[in-house]
């Protein structure tokens, strides 16, 4: 296996990082693309090792920051709150779109993978990440499965009082759990998805996917309820199947933190699960 780094801008010329994994291959491969959630990032906690698991078993895989995420210090987790409070969802939307146009047209560093890859993109998002997956995925043909880990339903996730309160101060404040740190997103993140994503944007674009869909739900995840994985379940039919796996004993996090000090039960299920629904045309 190899692993390269990449940089790519997008149209707002703003900086994508990520990195790209290749197995050795004796056949053409699907590639599998991660994104983070809310507060993430391509290196937080779990990630690495699961893109890692991914390209053990084959897999061309790519674990990316979305360009506003602000995080400037992996390792500690310090982010740079000029860059983290300007973020918003069509500009990760964009990101997805922009990653995945390179590779299609195998720009940059996907030159490397022209001769292995089988044309096939399997999607997986954690949290906000699967919300950004299944709302890129009507671009793209290419886009074939996606696997929901722990992926919110609904997009207006805060009561009108506190849109109110947001909008006279002209931001809100989060905090980075493991460091203190104060983190800022300008009231422009509440305008972008009431002006440009409307009502229940993930749920009729899910609806109208007939691509085959995973949901992985932790069954004591305090961050994003479980109702919303029967949510987004909902979706299916007899041509869309959404199989829904529930992981008892387990958080929004997989019972995993940053920094990463190794796996765990509800992780390895996780990762054996998603492997055997993206593999399971291709054994």
């Amino acid at each position: 296996m190899t692993k390269h780094y990449f940089e790519i801008l997008n149209n707002s010329n703003n900086l994508i990082k990520g990195d790209l994994r290749i197995p050795f291959l004796e056949s053409l491969s699907p590639l599998i693309i991660f994104s983070h959630g809310f507060k993430g990032f391509r290196n937080w906690g779990f990630i690495p090792y699961v893109v890692q698991k991914f390209a053990e078993n084959g897999f061309i895989s790519i674990n990316y920051d979305f360009s506003l995420n602000g995080i400037i210090d992996d390792i500690n987790q310090v982010y740079d709150d000029n860059i983290f409070r300007k973020n918003t969802v069509s500009s990760e939307i964009n990101d997805l779109k922009t990653l995945i146009e390179n590779i299609i047209n195998y720009q940059n560093i996907f030159d490397k993978i022209k001769n292995l890859w089988n044309n096939d993109i399997f999607l997986l998002g954690h949290s906000l990440g699967g919300a950004i997956s299944i709302l890129v995925a009507p671009s793209f043909n290419q886009i074939k499965r996606i696997s929901l880990w722990a992926s919110i339903s609904n997009l207006d996730r805060n009561t009108q009082r506190q849109k109110e309160i947001w909008k006279e101060r002209g931001f809100t404040e989060v905090e980075i759990r493991n460091t203190g740190q104060k983190l800022h997103v300008d009231y422009s993140y509440i305008e972008d998805k009431d002006n440009n994503l409307g009502k229940n944007i993930i749920n009729r674009t899910i609806n109208n996917l007939e691509i085959p869909i995973q949901i992985i739900h932790p069954k004591m995840d305090k961050t994003v309820n479980i109702k919303e994985a029967f949510e987004l379940k909902s979706s299916e039919s007899d041509i869309k199947t959404r199989d829904l796996y529930v992981l008892e004993n387990s958080g929004h996090l997989f019972n995993s933190k940053h920094p990463f000090t190794g796996t765990n039960t509800a992780l390895e299920n996780a990762i054996n699960v998603s492997l055997k629904f993206l593999k399971s045309e291709y054994v």
